[in-house]
């Protein structure tokens, strides 16, 4: 697969979960070897095991990515976000963001009840909140106008009300969220958390919420993103071995990796 750089992030920052299990059995389920893996020596949950994290990838990998291929991370969770977007600007003066997920992962500390780190992600990457995350990651703000929402209907009030108050748009449509990614015009970081699937087709949610996309309709946004030719990194994560019920979310996940690497 020449185009495409593969890097595994089997991390979670909640320890009771098992989405830092999912990259392997992924890629292993497809018969694919990633490129590189970052493995992390701290998974307790904590901001100084999310900034561990981030510097491990700077020390191994940040002069390793290869700027004319394209970038697949397969993650434990959504805090693999910082990693490819703070690379994309080491080789690129602007890049946008469109963050598919069920829910807004635009918390702040202060903002959480659960205190989630997974939660917080989008946040971190628009210079909303934890900025030594940020400088461990070596990544600038991505403004708000760069910042494109997918699929995203499971939101707290706090995040809600931030997202009104930011005005990041929710772009459902396949064609209108192609248009939108052509008219901003700089490379895509396009981020998948595998919970914007519905509950029939992908049970291995630690998040579950309900009224997802159907697989066809997901590898449809996908696929469309592509053919704008704008993206160049991708991640997919949040895929929860123990939670899935005769593999349907595992086939249904090979289905989205698929569609990336076609």
């Amino acid at each position: 697969m020449p185009d495409w750089e593969i890097v595994t992030v089997p991390f979670s920052s909640e320890p009771g979960h098992d989405m830092w299990r999912g990259p392997d059995r992924i890629l292993g389920s497809l018969g694919i070897k990633p490129d590189k893996r970052l493995e992390s020596s701290r998974q307790e949950g904590d901001v100084a095991s999310w900034q561990a994290l981030c510097q491990s990838f700077q020390a191994r990998f940040a002069d390793g990515l290869d700027p004319t291929r394209r970038w697949l991370f397969v993650a434990g969770e959504c805090t693999v976000a910082p990693l490819p977007v703070g690379s994309l600007q080491r080789f690129h003066s602007a890049v946008q963001v469109v963050w598919i997920d069920a829910h807004g992962d635009i918390h702040t500390p202060e903002s959480s009840t659960s205190g989630f780190l997974g939660g917080m992600p989008l946040n971190v990457l628009i210079g909303g909140s934890l900025p030594s995350v940020a400088e461990a990651a070596r990544l600038q703000p991505v403004p708000i106008e760069r910042v494109t929402m997918v699929g995203t209907h499971d939101l707290d009030p706090p995040e809600a009300r931030l997202l009104e108050q930011l005005g990041i748009p929710i772009v459902n449509d396949p064609e209108a969220l192609a248009q939108r990614v052509r008219a901003i015009g700089v490379p895509a970081y396009v981020h998948v958390d595998v919970d914007v699937l519905d509950l029939a087709e992908n049970p291995a949610q630690s998040y579950p919420s309900t009224g997802g996309f159907l697989v066809s309709e997901l590898t449809a946004i996908v696929k469309g993103l592509l053919d704008t030719s704008h993206v160049a990194a991708v991640s997919v994560c949040a895929y929860s071995p123990g939670l899935d019920v005769h593999d349907r979310g595992l086939q249904s996940v090979q289905k989205i990796v698929r569609t990336v690497l076609r």
